[in-house]
């Protein structure tokens, strides 16, 4: 069994996580669902794994990661 099995995003709607620029409302849904995710680390962590430039994962956006990773 993986992590993703255990993700409170398992069957949402994926465009939650890929949000367009300024669909802030799904950008909000999506760190609302990652806030109670038990794996939520893990999926952090695969985020940085495969650099993923676009998606909402882990409860963050891209840039933030960005920011997260220079900053340790």
């Amino acid at each position: 069994m993986s992590w993703r099995d255990h993700a409170e995003c398992r069957g949402a709607d994926r465009e939650l996580f890929y949000p367009n620029p300024g669909e802030k409302g799904k950008a909000d849904q999506a760190r609302a669902i990652c806030r109670s995710c038990k794996v939520r680390q893990e999926c952090l962590e695969w985020a940085y794994s495969v650099n993923d430039q676009y998606g909402i994962l882990g409860g963050f956006t891209a840039g933030q990661r960005n920011h997260l990773r220079q900053a340790s």
